[in-house]
């Protein structure tokens, strides 16, 4: 039996790695996979096209402190703007602990300037994806967020916390909409295994939403006129 030619993937930050979850250009296959890296799923799937995946790509620096995209996006999500952090300067790539991240921003930029511990916490992630696309660059992989993608889906309208029973019910019935319940059903049945959570799997659907929108050329981005890191890299968020 032939394996299903994935062509389009949304992927988020889980539990010891990534989830994943693919499509055909139809959405007639669909494929839900665990994987160390973002690279290990683009070399098991070489024929995605366009890979959406939850991380800052392109980093600011000390002559542009922060993303116009992440300024944005938080603008959009007005009280909830706490959901999308401030990418992290590319500074501190190579920081082992938050004390070292603090004291590179104290010495960078001065006392009383710090990395939320949050932050701290993808930056393994961040400077994993940042090597693969300054070697591979961004034509297949993109960055998107999905409280921007469920922002879109609702109507513009801020969703509840994802971290609550009403928040996730309205995700699950967003993506039913977009994809079809049985589509949402049969990736819940495929994350189990994966150690995943339902909220990492729903966000990896909104990332597969993003990612398709953008292949048919209806995506859109925050900002509509995005500027590059000190390496070239755009940086922008899709939706």
């Amino acid at each position: 039996m032939t394996a299903p030619a994935f062509t389009l993937a949304g992927i988020d930050g889980c539990k010891g790695g990534w989830i994943a979850v693919m499509s055909d250009d139809e959405r007639k296959q669909i494929g839900v996979m665990k994987a160390a890296t973002v690279a290990e799923i683009l070399a098991t799937v070489p024929t995605l096209e366009t890979a959406a995946v939850d991380i800052p790509i392109g980093l600011p620096t000390e002559t542009c402190p922060v993303r116009q995209c992440d300024v944005e996006a938080r603008r959009i999500l007005g009280r909830a703007a706490p959901r999308v952090f401030f990418a992290p300067q590319k500074f501190l790539l190579g920081a082992r602990s938050h004390r070292e991240a603090v004291k590179r921003c104290n010495t960078k930029l001065g006392p009383g300037h710090a990395l939320s511990i949050q932050a701290f916490g993808i930056l393994p992630r961040i400077e994993e994806v940042d090597r693969l696309v300054r070697t591979n660059g961004q034509g297949v992989v993109k960055e998107v967020h999905p409280e921007i993608a469920f922002w879109e889906m609702a109507g513009e309208q801020v969703l509840p916390s994802k971290h609550s029973a009403e928040g996730i019910t309205q995700r699950r019935d967003l993506l039913g909409s977009e994809f079809g319940p049985t589509v949402v059903e049969e990736c819940s049945k495929q994350r189990h295994g994966t150690h995943a959570k339902v909220d990492d799997l729903y966000d990896a659907l909104a990332a597969l939403w993003s990612a398709r929108r953008i292949s048919e050329g209806k995506g859109k981005r925050l900002p509509e006129h995005p500027e590059k890191d000190s390496e070239g890299l755009v940086m922008e968020i899709n939706y």
